[in-house]
């Protein structure tokens, strides 16, 4: 896998916690809620998060000095910057980011509810005379599930980039948008995913489905929070059954 950047174990990896409020261990048989946390706490391996970066705004991501798939490197509170992305000395780039979550098991009720939710920290919109597209959420209907525990789970740059897997979009926010806790409903996308599997991978890509001039100096991204100390700041997926 010579394409994908080398994670930096116990460095940057993610970590999950699971809040259970109203359920019962084993078996999650009781109706009630469930979040899945995106952060550098308790249980390892059950979330995680990349970027691929598209140095050439053709939505095909092959190939870069350090590869093209990478976890995130550092831990600024608003470290996932999707969007086009510019900085001094460094080519321009379109960046995106992929989340997976790897679901509990399946209980013995109905998944009646699904929310993503991520906390907004900034935005750039450095090319004034042409405002912010949208940003939106895709989800792959379709992950090889038992790839999870090998590195990179078990996947390639084209898994991170495929246009025909995460063909289900929703709505994030646009540049009106407060700096705020933004939700998304992600329900029937959760569904098709415990459709496939009992114990499945949700994957979601962020990005701004735009083309850009990336030849520029200008930013003209969004910036969500990740894994920082703000634990409630953090990519939550919550989910309800019933």
């Amino acid at each position: 896998m010579s394409s994908l950047c080398s994670p930096r174990r116990n460095v940057v990896s993610w970590f999950p916690a699971f809040l259970l409020l109203g359920i019962s261990i084993p078996g999650l048989s009781a109706s009630g809620s469930q979040e899945v946390l995106l952060n550098e706490v308790e249980t390892p391996d059950r979330t995680t998060a990349y970027y691929i970066d598209d140095t050439t705004n053709t939505g095909e991501v092959s190939g870069g000095p350090m590869g093209v798939v990478c976890p995130i490197d550092d831990k600024p509170d608003a470290s996932i910057a999707v969007g086009d992305i510019a900085a001094p000395n460094v080519p321009g780039r379109v960046r995106k980011f992929i989340l997976l979550f790897h679901l509990p098991a399946m209980p013995d009720k109905k998944l009646t509810g699904a929310v993503l939710r991520l906390r907004l920290g900034h935005f750039e919109n450095g090319t004034k005379e042409k405002p912010l597209p949208p940003a939106s959420l895709v989800h792959a209907g379709n992950w090889p599930d038992a790839s999870w525990d090998s590195e990179f789970h078990g996947l390639d740059a084209s898994s991170f980039s495929d246009r025909a897997n995460f063909a289900e979009q929703a709505y994030i926010c646009d540049a009106s948008a407060k700096h705020d806790f933004i939700t998304v409903d992600v329900t029937r996308m959760i569904q098709g995913d415990y459709a496939r599997n009992p114990e499945p991978v949700a994957a979601f890509r962020i990005e701004v489905p735009d083309e850009f001039d990336i030849t520029d100096e200008f930013s003209n991204a969004y910036h969500f929070f990740g894994p920082t100390k703000r634990v409630d700041y953090a990519p939550t997926l919550e989910l309800d059954f019933d």
